[in-house]
Protein backbone atom coordinates (compact mmCIF):
# COMPACT_ATOMS: atom_id res chain seq x y z
CA UNK A 1 0.00 0.00 0.00
CA UNK A 2 1.32 3.61 -0.93
CA UNK A 3 0.93 6.46 1.47
CA UNK A 4 0.21 9.52 -0.37
CA UNK A 5 1.11 12.84 1.18
CA UNK A 6 -0.20 15.42 0.44
CA UNK A 7 2.33 18.46 0.26
CA UNK A 8 1.67 22.12 0.44
CA UNK A 9 4.36 23.30 -2.05
CA UNK A 10 6.59 25.27 1.01
CA UNK A 11 9.58 23.51 1.66
CA UNK A 12 12.68 24.11 4.05
CA UNK A 13 10.53 26.04 6.37
CA UNK A 14 12.92 27.98 9.76
CA UNK A 15 12.25 30.44 11.97
CA UNK A 16 14.47 32.27 14.82
CA UNK A 17 13.37 34.93 17.33
CA UNK A 18 16.36 37.64 18.17
CA UNK A 19 16.43 39.92 21.24
CA UNK A 20 18.55 43.12 21.62
CA UNK A 21 18.48 44.90 25.58
CA UNK A 22 19.89 48.49 25.26
CA UNK A 23 20.22 49.30 28.79
CA UNK A 24 21.26 53.38 27.74
CA UNK A 25 18.21 53.36 25.13
CA UNK A 26 16.24 51.82 28.32
CA UNK A 27 14.31 49.22 25.39
CA UNK A 28 14.40 45.61 23.76
CA UNK A 29 14.26 45.57 19.94
CA UNK A 30 12.83 41.55 18.89
CA UNK A 31 13.50 40.54 15.56
CA UNK A 32 11.25 37.07 14.34
CA UNK A 33 12.31 35.60 11.12
CA UNK A 34 10.49 33.37 8.83
CA UNK A 35 12.73 31.82 5.42
CA UNK A 36 10.26 29.54 3.26
CA UNK A 37 11.19 28.27 0.48
CA UNK A 38 8.26 28.65 -2.20
CA UNK A 39 7.70 26.90 -5.14
CA UNK A 40 4.73 26.09 -7.85
CA UNK A 41 2.90 22.82 -8.08
CA UNK A 42 -0.33 21.25 -7.84
CA UNK A 43 -1.56 21.87 -4.52
CA UNK A 44 -0.60 25.81 -5.10
CA UNK A 45 1.45 28.63 -6.91
CA UNK A 46 3.36 30.29 -4.12
CA UNK A 47 6.46 31.06 -6.02
CA UNK A 48 4.30 32.61 -9.32
CA UNK A 49 1.68 34.52 -6.39
CA UNK A 50 4.46 36.15 -4.57
CA UNK A 51 6.28 36.72 -7.58
CA UNK A 52 2.67 38.97 -9.16
CA UNK A 53 2.34 40.65 -5.40
CA UNK A 54 5.42 42.16 -5.25
CA UNK A 55 5.59 43.61 -9.16
CA UNK A 56 2.13 45.47 -7.79
CA UNK A 57 4.31 46.72 -4.87
CA UNK A 58 7.24 48.31 -6.61
CA UNK A 59 6.66 51.57 -7.03
CA UNK A 60 6.74 52.24 -3.04
CA UNK A 61 9.19 48.69 -2.78
CA UNK A 62 11.33 48.07 -5.65
CA UNK A 63 12.60 45.26 -6.28
CA UNK A 64 11.89 42.62 -3.64
CA UNK A 65 13.80 39.13 -4.43
CA UNK A 66 16.62 37.08 -1.84
CA UNK A 67 19.97 37.55 -3.23
CA UNK A 68 21.12 34.17 -2.44
CA UNK A 69 17.88 32.17 -4.15
CA UNK A 70 15.15 34.02 -5.51
CA UNK A 71 12.69 30.97 -4.90
CA UNK A 72 13.12 31.87 -1.24
CA UNK A 73 11.18 34.55 0.99
CA UNK A 74 12.87 35.87 4.07
CA UNK A 75 10.40 37.48 6.16
CA UNK A 76 11.09 39.55 9.70
CA UNK A 77 9.11 41.44 11.88
CA UNK A 78 11.15 44.17 14.17
CA UNK A 79 9.12 45.27 17.53
CA UNK A 80 10.87 47.64 19.94
CA UNK A 81 9.35 47.17 23.73
CA UNK A 82 10.16 50.17 26.39
CA UNK A 83 11.47 48.85 29.38
CA UNK A 84 10.00 50.95 31.52
CA UNK A 85 6.06 50.72 30.37
CA UNK A 86 5.15 46.84 29.17
CA UNK A 87 2.13 48.50 27.45
CA UNK A 88 4.80 51.45 25.34
CA UNK A 89 5.50 48.89 22.34
CA UNK A 90 6.41 50.54 19.28
CA UNK A 91 4.19 49.31 15.85
CA UNK A 92 5.75 46.62 14.21
CA UNK A 93 7.71 46.83 10.77
CA UNK A 94 7.53 44.61 8.21
CA UNK A 95 10.60 43.46 6.04
CA UNK A 96 10.77 41.26 3.43
CA UNK A 97 13.87 39.89 1.70
CA UNK A 98 15.84 42.49 3.44
CA UNK A 99 13.31 45.24 2.61
CA UNK A 100 11.29 47.54 4.85
CA UNK A 101 7.78 47.33 3.40
CA UNK A 102 5.90 50.39 4.19
CA UNK A 103 2.28 50.03 4.89
CA UNK A 104 0.57 51.81 1.81
CA UNK A 105 -2.24 51.13 -0.59
CA UNK A 106 0.21 49.83 -2.75
CA UNK A 107 2.39 47.23 -0.23
CA UNK A 108 -0.97 45.81 1.13
CA UNK A 109 -1.20 43.03 -1.43
CA UNK A 110 2.34 42.32 0.08
CA UNK A 111 0.93 42.25 3.32
CA UNK A 112 -1.80 40.23 2.45
CA UNK A 113 0.15 37.56 0.87
CA UNK A 114 2.79 37.29 4.17
CA UNK A 115 -0.83 36.62 6.34
CA UNK A 116 -1.86 34.42 3.92
CA UNK A 117 1.10 32.10 4.11
CA UNK A 118 1.86 32.58 7.43
CA UNK A 119 -1.60 31.18 8.28
CA UNK A 120 -1.03 28.49 5.95
CA UNK A 121 1.78 27.88 7.28
CA UNK A 122 0.30 27.62 11.10
CA UNK A 123 -2.35 25.11 9.76
CA UNK A 124 0.01 22.44 7.69
CA UNK A 125 0.57 18.81 9.37
CA UNK A 126 3.83 17.88 10.62
CA UNK A 127 4.26 15.61 8.05
CA UNK A 128 3.27 18.27 5.69
CA UNK A 129 7.26 19.77 6.10
CA UNK A 130 9.82 19.37 4.24
CA UNK A 131 13.34 19.54 4.43
CA UNK A 132 16.01 19.01 2.02
CA UNK A 133 18.93 17.95 4.15
CA UNK A 134 21.50 19.70 1.98
CA UNK A 135 20.09 22.79 2.26
CA UNK A 136 19.02 21.96 6.23
CA UNK A 137 22.43 20.82 7.03
CA UNK A 138 24.50 22.78 4.34
CA UNK A 139 25.69 26.36 3.61
CA UNK A 140 22.48 27.58 2.66
CA UNK A 141 20.65 26.74 5.50
CA UNK A 142 23.21 28.32 8.19
CA UNK A 143 23.22 31.82 6.18
CA UNK A 144 19.79 32.59 4.52
CA UNK A 145 17.54 32.77 7.60
CA UNK A 146 19.71 35.99 8.74
CA UNK A 147 21.47 37.86 6.08
CA UNK A 148 25.25 38.22 6.82
CA UNK A 149 25.21 36.06 9.97
CA UNK A 150 26.18 32.54 9.92
CA UNK A 151 24.43 30.26 11.89
CA UNK A 152 28.24 28.43 13.22
CA UNK A 153 28.65 31.62 14.89
CA UNK A 154 25.84 31.11 17.43
CA UNK A 155 26.95 27.68 17.11
CA UNK A 156 30.00 28.42 18.55
CA UNK A 157 29.27 30.77 20.82
CA UNK A 158 26.69 28.43 22.99
CA UNK A 159 29.12 25.52 22.29
CA UNK A 160 26.53 23.09 20.61
CA UNK A 161 26.85 21.43 17.20
CA UNK A 162 25.45 23.36 13.99
CA UNK A 163 22.99 20.01 13.32
CA UNK A 164 21.51 21.12 16.81
CA UNK A 165 21.12 24.35 16.05
CA UNK A 166 19.42 24.06 12.64
CA UNK A 167 17.12 20.99 13.61
CA UNK A 168 15.81 23.75 16.35
CA UNK A 169 15.38 26.28 13.18
CA UNK A 170 14.43 23.94 11.00
CA UNK A 171 11.26 22.23 12.33
CA UNK A 172 7.25 22.15 12.19
CA UNK A 173 7.27 23.58 15.77
CA UNK A 174 9.61 26.29 15.27
CA UNK A 175 8.04 27.44 11.70
CA UNK A 176 4.74 27.44 13.04
CA UNK A 177 5.68 29.81 15.74
CA UNK A 178 7.40 32.19 14.04
CA UNK A 179 4.42 32.07 11.30
CA UNK A 180 1.98 33.19 14.31
CA UNK A 181 3.96 36.26 15.56
CA UNK A 182 4.80 37.52 12.22
CA UNK A 183 1.06 37.36 11.48
CA UNK A 184 0.39 38.85 14.24
CA UNK A 185 2.56 41.54 13.80
CA UNK A 186 1.61 42.38 10.60
CA UNK A 187 -2.42 41.99 11.33
CA UNK A 188 -1.07 44.91 13.70
CA UNK A 189 0.15 46.70 11.44
CA UNK A 190 -2.61 46.44 8.64
CA UNK A 191 -5.04 47.32 11.61
CA UNK A 192 -2.97 50.53 12.44
CA UNK A 193 -3.27 51.60 8.73
CA UNK A 194 -6.62 50.82 7.96
CA UNK A 195 -8.09 52.12 11.15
Amino acid sequence: MVNNVNFTGLKNIGGISCYQQHLQGNFQKQQDYLLVHLTDDYNGHDLAEFNEVVKKCQPDLGVCTFEPDSRFIQIMTKTVNEADNEFNVSAPQLFVNNKLVPVTDNTLPLFSYVAKLTRKIQNMDDKEFVYNKDFKYGLAGRTFMISGFDMINFANRENVSVDEIMDKLYCPMTAKRKAQIINSNIQKQMLDYLG
